[in-house]
């Protein structure tokens, strides 16, 4: 981690956060009396190192190489759908939520959040689409409700299997 943060230091960097009152309070004490109580000094530290660790998160995922547009299923079953903006400038991803057996999937916006995990190995193989549409009734790709006897058999829709290349 780094050498820990001095009390004057964490009321200095509370005293910039101007998102939050309750920082600024903090601040305002701190200058007032020269100290923080054991609680309030506790609290200061706590929310420094969320932000700290969320800003290192951001950094993180801004330097992530960004995977190629299309369909992953990550180890621990999870699915993605990255796809590129409007301008075509930038790309992030939706995760498919399936709430219940049956109901209708969607796909939920998640931006760029998951994309360390997200390599060419994570790719959605035509199994893994199948055995979606079989468990759940819907196709994986579009999340329409599987109705033919063709689409039922092979787990994906007739358009999504074509587009995918699997026909």
């Amino acid at each position: 981690m780094g050498t820990p943060i001095t009390i004057k230091e964490l009321a200095a960097w509370l005293a910039e956060q101007n998102w939050s009152s309750f920082a600024q309070s903090l601040a305002r004490a701190y200058t007032r009396w020269g100290r923080l109580s054991e609680k309030q000094e506790a609290a200061a530290r706590s929310m420094h190192a969320k932000c700290m660790a969320r800003n290192a998160a951001r950094e993180a995922s801004k330097s992530a190489t960004p995977p190629d547009v299309g369909f992953y299923c990550t180890s621990d079953g999870t699915f993605y759908r990255v796809q590129s903006n409007k301008a075509k400038t930038n790309v992030y991803a939706k995760e498919l939520i399936a709430r219940q057996v049956g109901d209708r999937p969607y796909w939920k916006y998640v931006g760029r959040t998951p994309f360390s995990n997200l390599g060419s190995d994570a790719k959605l193989t035509r199994e893994q689409a199948a055995t979606f549409g079989h468990t759940h009734g819907h196709c994986l790709i579009c999340t329409r409700e599987l109705s033919d006897e063709e689409s039922v058999m092979r787990g994906v829709g007739p358009v999504c299997w074509s587009k995918q290349g699997w026909g």
